[in-house]
C-alpha cells in the first residue's frame, strides 16, 4: 500500500491510513512483516487491533457503523478507482466507520 502512515502496530497487526483513502474515516489492518501467522494469537491480536480502531474511529470522528473490505489477492478493475488498494499476497482488511443516520 503505496504512502500508508502506521498509525498503531501490535505483535501481529498495523493498523495503516492508506496513501488514498476513500473516506474521512477509512483505515486498513494489514499483517507485520515476518510475523508468525501459524498461532491462535493472530486471531486474538485481530480481535483486540479491531476494536481499538473501532474505539479511535467513534471517538474521533463519532462514528456508530462499520463496513469491513477485505482484498486478499483481488485485483482492482481498470485503475480501479473508488475501490480500496491492495497488496499482492498480503492479506488487508479495510476499515470503514459510518457516521449516524448514515446510509450505506
Amino acid at each position: 500500500m503505496p504512502n500508508a502512515v502506521v498509525l498503531l502496530e501490535s505483535t501481529h497487526w498495523q493498523v495503516v491510513r492508506p496513501g488514498h483513502p476513500l473516506t474521512e474515516a477509512h483505515v486498513a489492518l494489514r499483517l507485520n512483516e515476518g510475523a508468525p501467522i501459524e498461532t491462535l494469537d493472530v486471531a486474538a491480536d485481530l480481535l483486540r487491533v479491531y476494536r481499538t480502531v473501532r474505539a479511535g474511529l467513534n471517538a474521533v470522528l463519532g462514528c456508530d457503523g462499520f463496513g469491513v473490505s477485505f482484498t486478499w489477492s483481488w485485483a482492482p478493475y481498470g485503475k480501479g478507482i473508488g475501490e480500496p488498494s491492495h497488496e499482492p499476497g498480503q492479506p488487508l482488511i479495510h476499515v470503514f466507520g459510518r457516521y449516524p443516520h448514515e446510509r450505506v
